[in-house]
């Protein structure tokens, strides 16, 4: 999924379209919440746009959960190793009071 979202956000720089990376969380079909990356554009009269150029499935609140942000090249792929040892369990988070 990095890469098709990577390729995509080539793709989308080539047209003069600001796109961001996001990591996050994907459920299909009710199952267990994987990791996963796709794309925000930012459209040209304000706002963004969510797409997901792996499955090209609508990006909806119930099936895609935002957890970082990147700009697509270079340190993306840092962040997107570092989402993805979170979430295998690699670091362990602590909530202190």
């Amino acid at each position: 999924c990095l890469a098709h979202a990577l390729r995509f956000a080539a793709w989308a720089r080539e047209k003069g379209v600001k796109v961001a990376l996001v990591h996050g969380l994907l459920v299909v079909d009710g199952g267990p919440a994987r990791p996963h990356a796709w794309v925000r554009v930012a459209l040209v009269g304000g706002g963004t746009l969510d797409l997901d150029p792996t499955s090209l499935d609508d990006v909806r609140a119930d099936t895609h959960l935002a957890l970082a942000l990147a700009e697509a090249r270079g340190p993306a792929l840092e962040a997107g190793a570092r989402w993805l040892a979170l979430l295998r369990g690699a670091h362990r988070v602590v909530r202190r009071p």
